[in-house]
């Protein structure tokens, strides 16, 4: 590999590597989001309403971690 083949991939390298450091960024707000929604000091005092997704909240606890925040690391209930 010669010196201008090497210069290209390390240009080919910035532009992924600025994409990455863009979505971390973008992932990294998305959690900030979903511990203001949710302190660990207030999810002990959700009503049952405010926790489980089978109520049709889309702003339930279960709903966000089951289904918002897949981006950060999926974790979705099985069935039997």
């Amino acid at each position: 590999m010669d010196i201008d083949e090497l210069r290209q991939k390390q240009a080919n390298f910035e532009g992924i590597r600025q994409d990455r450091l863009r979505n971390y960024k973008k992932l990294e707000e998305f959690q900030k989001k979903f511990v203001k929604t949710f302190p660990l000091s207030r999810i002990s005092d959700l009503h049952i309403d405010d926790y489980v997704e089978g109520k049709l909240n889309k702003n339930s606890f279960c709903y966000w971690v089951e289904c918002k925040t897949k981006t950060l690391g999926g974790m979705q209930g099985a069935t039997a």
